[in-house]
């Protein structure tokens, strides 16, 4: 397993991705599976300026700022290295 991350690391794939762009891309569509009509370029308005769109309905909206919560959540307690138990992931 170390010798896998250190040749993966080494190749500078993780350089290659742009990972704010593809969270963006990735909560739209999540959300697009549930309904949701709000476009990528909205949730960049909604996520960075405050700005939500005309022609969506609230609970739009939430869907997709509450997937973002989740995100930044989950993304919290993966930095912080945690043993994972079913009562972290719960």
């Amino acid at each position: 397993m170390k010798e896998a991350l250190k040749v993966y690391f080494a190749s500078g794939v993780e350089n290659q991705v742009d990972y704010k762009k593809f969270y963006l891309y990735s909560i739209t569509l999540s959300t697009a599976i549930d309904s949701s009509t709000v476009a990528e370029i909205e949730n960049h308005l909604l996520f960075n300026e405050g700005i939500a769109t005309k022609g969506h309905s609230l609970t739009e909206q939430m869907m997709n700022v509450n997937l973002k919560d989740a995100y930044i959540h989950t993304f919290k307690i993966a930095s912080e290295n945690p043993i994972y138990t079913p009562q972290l992931l719960q």
